[in-house]
């Protein structure tokens, strides 16, 4: 089905573009969204006016937004409950990150905006993405901690072991590759010096197994001669 979009779209398109769709997804979602309308001929012959308004929309909101999101902190604090164990009750949405943002800026900042796959659930620093405009973003840390933590902790601060961890580097991986090479050489030598004590093992066994037959056969000699 042919359609034009009226509003942006995400990974499709933006208001005036011209689409062949699947007819489910323009009947259940764009449609009835208002995200798009039929390409009737009426509706072809207004496209190229209708993207025209919105590349202008777009260029204005981006140069008036650039100045907010530039003027981001790095940093967003995020106090919350915490239980015993350590654990977030609840978690931190998309919305409430959208809300303390809204605050710091004295601008509506809508949930959408907010590059969040999932709900944050645990404590810690949470690098978080914001589309303030359509080619406008912006980063920052979203620091979510325990409410009775004073004073409020900066980025440097280490909530767990796991933190403190440093990232693998080319050095240390090599050295490690050479530690399991010399252990390994290790692990052949002792096993070729415990092959070579077993041959000796066994030869002075046989050894002595000769010098017991040698001085059996000397005492029956013995015996002989004394009857």
């Amino acid at each position: 089905m042919k359609v034009v979009l009226i509003q942006e779209v995400e990974n499709l398109g933006i208001a005036g573009d011209i689409k062949d769709v699947k007819n489910g997804y323009a009947r259940n979602y764009l449609l009835p969204g208002k995200l798009a309308v039929l390409a009737t001929p009426q509706e072809l012959a207004s496209a190229g006016a209708r993207r025209e308004r919105e590349l202008h929309r777009r260029q204005q909101l981006n140069e008036e937004m650039e100045s907010v999101a530039e003027s981001l902190q790095d940093q967003l604090l995020m106090p919350v409950k915490v239980g015993g164990a350590g654990q977030l009750y609840g978690s931190v949405s998309a919305a409430d990150i959208a809300e303390s943002v809204s605050n710091a800026l004295n601008l509506d900042i809508d949930r959408r905006a907010i590059n969040l796959s999932s709900p944050i659930r645990d404590q810690g620093h949470h690098n978080v993405r914001i589309r303030f405009a359509p080619d406008v973003y912006g980063e920052l840390t979203v620091t979510v901690f325990d409410d009775s933590i004073d004073p409020a902790p900066g980025l440097d601060f280490v909530f767990n072991e796991e933190e403190q961890e440093e990232e693998p580097t080319f050095e240390g991986a090599i050295a490690e590759i050479e530690a399991e090479e010399n252990a390994a050489i290790d692990d052949e030598g002792n096993a070729e010096d415990l092959d070579t004590q077993t041959d000796e093992d066994e030869s002075t066994g046989a050894n002595l197994d000769q010098e017991s037959d040698a001085e059996a056969n000397d005492t029956d000699e013995e015996e002989v001669v004394e009857n």
